[in-house]
Parts: C-alpha cells; sequence; structure tokens
C-alpha cells in the first residue's frame, strides 16, 4: 500500500494509526500557536521553575520543534512539502530568537536557535522513519 499520498486514504498514516491527516494538522498548528506564546512570554511560572533544571531548556526546544515537525510530515507526505515546512520552521525558530530580543523578553540565545534546529531535524527523521 502507498502511503505517501494519506490526503485520498484518510484512514491510513504513519504507524498505522487511524488518525486523520487533518487531525496531525490541527496538532501542528497548535503546537505553532503554543510556541509562539511561550516564546514571546517571558512571565509565565512554569518558566521560572523549569530554570532551576540542568538542561531544561535546550530539552524543551529540542522536544517542541521536533514533536512539531513530527506532526506536520504526518499531516504532508509530499517530500517537498516536508522540505519547505522544515526550512520554514527553522526560519521560525530564529526569528522567535530575534523577537525575543527586540521586544526585550529575553536575550538572543543561539544556543535555542540550534536546539530548535536539532527539535525539526529529529522530528523530521522519525517522521521519515515511521512512513
Amino acid at each position: 500500500m502507498d502511503m505517501s499520498n494519506s490526503e485520498n486514504d484518510p484512514g491510513k498514516t504513519a504507524l498505522g494509526t487511524n488518525i486523520h491527516p487533518k487531525t496531525w494538522r490541527f496538532l501542528g498548528y497548535s503546537i505553532t500557536l503554543l510556541i509562539i506564546y511561550f516564546s514571546l512570554n517571558p512571565t509565565y511560572p512554569l518558566k521560572r521553575t523549569l530554570a532551576h533544571i540542568p538542561f531544561s531548556d535546550p530539552t524543551i526546544h529540542i522536544i517542541s520543534f521536533g514533536l512539531l515537525v513530527y506532526c506536520f510530515c504526518l499531516s504532508w507526505k509530499q517530500k517537498k512539502i516536508q522540505i519547505f515546512l522544515v526550512l520554514g520552521l527553522i526560519i521560525l525558530s530564529i526569528t522567535l530568537e530575534i523577537l525575543q530580543a527586540l521586544i526585550g523578553a529575553v536575550d538572543f540565545s543561539f544556543k535555542d536557535s540550534i536546539a530548535n534546529t536539532l527539535g525539526v531535524g529529529l522530528g523530521y527523521l522519525v517522521a521519515s522513519f515511521w512512513k
């Protein structure tokens, strides 16, 4: 069975689940909004709590961007679209870091951009592996 175009077969996605591609897309958009909100809002209480846990910041960046690209790759099976998504999410990552510096939320962090990019790459690899 060709799984490269799940839009025509909405009942089949990665790992044999019955999750419709539009559901993965909705999850991706929701995660995107959450990432933007938490990136530009320096005052949420969880941020202060997590600051005391070693390696929590890069881990959160890797997991959030990895999960984001994973959801989007499961909703769009075409390689060209997936590559566009990967590049777009890397650009989003860098843009959010610049916006954080401009609005004074936090300083620009090259390490955060690297962690985000690593997350995008890992999410893409996982989604590609489980097709």
